[in-house]
């Protein structure tokens, strides 16, 4: 029973279970480099701000 239930981890748990396409990698790589920037271009938007005075009255010289 001990040496199945090792086969059965070893078969569920192994490193053929970790492979992964190449292509895969590349994309995932892809989006998080394409998050990562949108986050950059957020930080770094320039926000205007404007105002206007109030004229002072009175006299002039």
């Amino acid at each position: 029973m001990g040496a199945q239930s090792r086969l059965n981890q070893q078969k569920r748990f192994g490193v053929s279970s970790e492979k992964f396409n190449p292509e895969q990698l590349a994309l995932m790589l892809f989006y998080e480099i394409e998050m990562a920037i949108d986050v950059w271009v957020e930080e770094t938007t320039i926000e205007t701000v404007s105002y206007k005075r109030k004229k002072l009255s009175g006299k002039s010289k």
